[in-house]
């Protein structure tokens, strides 16, 4: 019984670290998703998209195409994702500091190069993407 106890202490905090691995890797991928989206629809509407982030709040909003022009918001600190925090900046040596909005024009290129760090207990990712570019790359930065 001591033995089952002594292992399953020591198991935890490796299980709370795989948790986190896979729950911020799931966030990454689904912000990769959610840009692609955009510039997608950029392209196929021939018209400019935008992605408005919230980083206090950690969650974005994405205007959904369409004739009802709604927002649909995304919250990474809710289920299944849990992060903590999100923060965005501009990689534009002409534009410094944070950013709130990012578009895409009708051609599909975002205005600008831009990160998106995200956070959750020691795990961190950072999503970058190019202004020229095609994909937002995603670049684990733990550890």
């Amino acid at each position: 019984m001591l033995i089952i106890g002594v292992l399953s202490v020591a198991a935890v905090p490796q299980y709370t670290g795989m948790m986190h691995r896979y729950r911020i890797d799931a966030a990454a991928k689904r912000l990769k998703t959610d840009l692609k989206t955009v510039q997608t629809d950029a392209v196929t509407s021939s018209q400019t998209r935008s992605i408005v982030f919230e980083p206090a709040e950690v969650s974005y909003d994405i205007a959904e195409s369409g004739q009802l022009r709604q927002e649909r918001r995304v919250d990474l600190s809710a289920p299944p994702f849990h992060l903590t925090r999100m923060e965005v900046f501009s990689n534009d040596p002409d534009l410094e500091g944070e950013l709130n909005e990012v578009e895409f024009s009708a051609y599909g290129y975002a205005d600008h190069k831009f990160s998106i760090r995200l956070e959750l207990g020691r795990e961190s990712r950072l999503v970058t993407v190019e202004s020229r570019g095609t994909e937002a790359n995603i670049i684990s930065v733990s550890e």
